[in-house]
């Protein structure tokens, strides 16, 4: 059964590494997250085109 909505379901595995900033420090989780969504966001972002793309436009209320 389709219901004419999709749902993306992403999660973020770091594998318990944490970025280090240049002096060698690790950084803060809030900033390990931060990169890693920067990373991640272009790799998802064609994906979610893809499935709006394959959804039926919305036309109520719609005249001509």
């Amino acid at each position: 059964m389709h219901d004419g909505c999709s749902q993306i379901e992403l999660g973020i595995n770091s594998f318990g590494d944490r970025p280090r900033i240049d002096r060698g420090e690790i950084v803060s989780h809030a900033q390990a997250i931060r990169a890693a969504v920067t990373e991640a966001v272009p790799a998802v972002i064609p994906r979610v085109r893809e499935i709006l793309a394959e959804q039926p436009t919305a036309t109520a209320g719609t005249t001509r």
